[in-house]
């Protein structure tokens, strides 16, 4: 299992329930996120709290949006023994988005990795727009030196200077 799936799986057994009241709020959803959390992590992942109140009221993808800006220490304690004893490491000051891409798998939602760490949705980041536009700078930049590569090889391949000279010994 995943990373996400078996944080998802000791949270909620992959189910969009309410449950218990914490002194955060009542926990929601697929990822069990208090309303607290919530409230307080939303707006920073581009959630509008007028359309999605609680978790609960939102669809997994923007429930799993919110969790990936989220502190991984925000988490159940019992939730984070769930992913030591599936054999993940983590980093609790680091977003679950962070500690997902640590353990080489990837965010749903998020175009690049999130290593942004603290407890308030201010210094949180999500990845978003820039971590996108950041993936495909990469990406042009691998394919303008590809095609330099290539050019380069083609060039010296075909060039005269690196043609076969047939010497005529008289």
């Amino acid at each position: 299992m995943s990373f996400l799936s078996t944080l998802i799986g000791a949270e909620s057994s992959n189910q969009n329930v309410a449950g218990p009241m914490t002194s955060s709020g009542q926990a929601q959803g697929y990822l069990q996120i208090t309303t607290g959390t919530w409230t307080q992590f939303a707006p920073a992942a581009g959630v509008d709290l007028s359309q999605y109140p609680t978790p609960l009221s939102a669809p997994q993808a923007v429930q799993t949006q919110v969790a990936g800006t989220i502190p991984l220490g925000r988490w159940d304690p019992r939730t984070l023994n769930a992913l030591t004893a599936a054999g993940y490491t983590y980093d609790p000051n680091a977003t679950l988005a962070a500690n997902v891409a640590a353990a080489g798998e990837a965010m749903p939602g998020f175009g690049g990795t999130s290593t942004t760490t603290g407890a308030s949705p201010s210094a949180t980041t999500s990845g978003g727009l820039l971590s996108g536009i950041t993936d495909w700078v990469q990406r042009g930049f691998l394919i303008i030196v590809g095609g330099l590569v290539l050019a380069f090889g083609l060039w010296h391949l075909l060039s005269p200077a690196t043609a076969p000279t047939i010497v005529r010994k008289d």
